[in-house]
């Protein structure tokens, strides 16, 4: 789940990267121009704490994965 959400929050950050760079390049004047710099700051806070979340993500499947091992050579000394 944690995987999908870290996606998710990347793809909405680069749209809003996007997004601002196009209201940049368009030359958005008055409120919309205050807008800009919003829609570039959280586009990249959506994509840091989408990298966050697959990383966290990355590094609970490695910690299950050791502990398995763990349990599993506890198990197989224990049977000798």
């Amino acid at each position: 789940m944690k995987k999908f959400f870290g996606w998710f929050f990347i793809v909405i950050g680069a749209l809003n990267i996007v997004v601002s760079f196009i209201m940049i390049a368009n030359g958005v004047t008055g409120s919309g121009s205050q807008n800009v710099g919003g829609k570039l700051f959280y586009g990249i806070g959506f994509i840091g704490l989408g990298v966050w979340m697959l990383n966290s993500a990355s590094k609970k499947i490695k910690e299950d994965e050791q502990s398995r091992k763990n349990n599993n050579s506890f198990i197989n000394d224990n049977n000798d």
